[in-house]
Order: C-alpha cells, then sequence, then structure tokens
C-alpha cells in the first residue's frame, strides 16, 4: 500500500513539473518599451502614443528624469570624457564626428544595461521619433521570433530598435572592446565583422521628428 502511495505522489509530483514546464516554455516573453530621453525634448505625444499599444513604457532619462538613468561602467565613463584627438581614425570620419559617435554608443549601452534585468525584451526608442502603423505588429513578430536583435529603421540609425535582454551585455563586451580601435556605432562596427548579433531584419517602425534643439543636440 505504502509503495502504490509513493509512486502515485511520485506520478503526481512528475506531472506537476511538467505542467510547470510546459507554462514556462508556452509562456510570452516581457516586454519594455524603453524610451531614451534627453532634457530639453518634448516627449508628451512619444508617450500618448505609446500608452496606446499593449505594451509597458518606461522612461531612461538623466539623473532625476525619468523611471532610471544610464548605467555605466568605468571603460564607458573613461570614453565619455576622453578627447577628440585620443580617439584614432576610422571610416573616414573627422576626430569631432568620431567622439560624437562614441558617446552615442556610449550612452545608448548605459540605456540598456539599465534596463536588461527589467524584461525579457527591449524595444528601445529615442524621444524625438513617431510611431508608425508598423510598430505594434513588428515588436509581436519579434516576441513570437527567435531573433536576438531586429532593427526598428531601414537607415543607419538608432532611433529604434529590438533586442533579447540575455542578448545586452555579450554584445555590449564585445563592443567595448574595440571602442578605441573603432569608435563608431556599434551597427557599422558588427557588420565589418559579420558579428552574430548584427540585426538580421531591418522594417521602418518611427519617423524621426523634428523637435526644439535642446543645448546636448546643439553641442552635436
Amino acid at each position: 500500500m505504502l509503495l502504490i502511495r509513493t509512486i502515485t505522489l511520485a506520478l503526481a509530483t512528475f506531472g506537476d513539473r511538467q505542467g510547470v514546464a510546459k507554462t514556462l516554455a508556452d509562456a510570452k516573453p516581457s516586454v519594455l518599451v524603453v524610451v531614451r530621453a534627453y532634457g530639453g525634448r518634448d516627449r508628451t505625444a512619444l508617450v500618448r502614443a505609446l500608452a496606446k499599444t499593449p505594451f509597458p513604457t518606461a522612461i531612461c532619462g538623466d539623473v532625476g528624469d525619468g523611471d532610471f538613468s544610464p548605467i555605466f561602467t568605468k571603460r564607458a565613463s573613461i570614453l565619455m570624457h576622453s578627447t577628440d584627438d585620443s580617439l584614432p581614425e576610422a571610416y573616414g570620419d573627422s576626430p569631432h564626428h568620431r567622439r560624437w559617435k562614441v558617446s552615442l554608443v556610449v550612452d545608448l549601452f548605459g540605456c540598456l544595461l539599465a534596463a536588461q534585468h527589467r524584461a525579457d525584451v527591449i524595444v528601445y526608442v529615442e524621444d524625438d521619433v513617431e510611431l508608425l502603423p508598423r510598430f505594434t505588429p513588428y515588436v509581436q513578430e519579434f516576441l513570437a521570433s527567435r531573433g536576438d536583435v531586429w532593427w526598428g529603421t531601414k537607415q543607419m540609425s538608432a532611433m529604434a530598435f529590438l533586442i533579447r535582454s540575455t542578448t545586452i551585455r555579450p554584445l555590449y563586451d564585445a563592443v567595448e572592446s574595440h571602442w578605441m580601435i573603432d569608435p563608431v556605432d556599434w551597427l557599422i562596427w558588427g557588420m565589418h565583422r559579420n558579428h552574430p548579433y548584427i540585426p538580421k531584419r531591418f522594417d521602418t517602425i518611427v519617423k524621426h521628428r523634428p523637435t526644439h534643439r535642446s543645448t546636448r543636440d546643439a553641442a552635436h
């Protein structure tokens, strides 16, 4: 009798575990739209448009502005304060333009690092864009796919892209290790090296919205 009860309990436990495993396998990945907000730029219209989508939104702003701020590693902080002349030449860019690109890459990954534990998928958008009709369907297609990174524009621009949280850190580490060799945006860097995390799919889900230029923008 005891043996039968033991076997019955074991089968029930196994069944429960199988059920949990199936539930986890079938569960949809969580998603968070992260808006990179810069001081002095109005993001009201974008936030209002995002509220109409089925996805939660968080603001990655400067200190004291938004839900959280970028996280900068020690090396990233050094690069952010480097001079134009300290960056090697690459792809025919002027020293000032190289410096500008590095600051964008550092800032972008600072936001991703801060957001990586908040959801399974991060949809990154800059605050000076307008959503296009393809935005929601494209995000849903990405959630149903096995892709690591999809681009949200068809240009070399980081206005919008989708990335899995598990991809953020290895991609950041790979890019950071090459900043002083090729101080350019990570998409161009990766294309020159056929990096595995380079986006395999491009679509236009946002467009640039002309906006008031803040002091930060004017400096670029």
